[in-house]
């Protein structure tokens, strides 16, 4: 691997995955808050690190479109070790492609 993940990053991803154990299903800008990022990061830090392990529901209301995250049924117990077991395999596959 050309790059560590950085301590902080690491960090978000396991309180990340904290909140997503304890709400059940949470928005975007509700995940933003309580790591306190921008929307944007939280954004990338799903789609980076829990995309195979959650579920993603679009909620319409009032003009305003909300991006709903839920881990998927059976990954209640999902640990850190296998995201960034996840990763370690993204990052291999992306490496040999190139």
């Amino acid at each position: 691997m050309s790059r560590g993940q950085p301590i902080k990053t690491l960090q978000r991803v396991a309180l990340l995955l904290d909140i997503l154990k304890e709400a059940k299903q949470i928005h975007i800008r509700g995940i933003a808050r309580v790591l306190k990022v921008n929307p944007y990061t939280a954004s990338k830090l799903v789609e980076n690190y829990l995309k195979p392990f959650i579920d993603v529901k679009y909620m319409d209301q009032f003009g305003i479109r909300a991006k709903i995250i839920s881990l998927k049924p059976g990954r209640e117990n999902l640990t850190m070790e296998e995201v960034l077991r996840y990763r370690r395999l993204k990052r291999q596959l992306q490496e040999s492609k190139a």
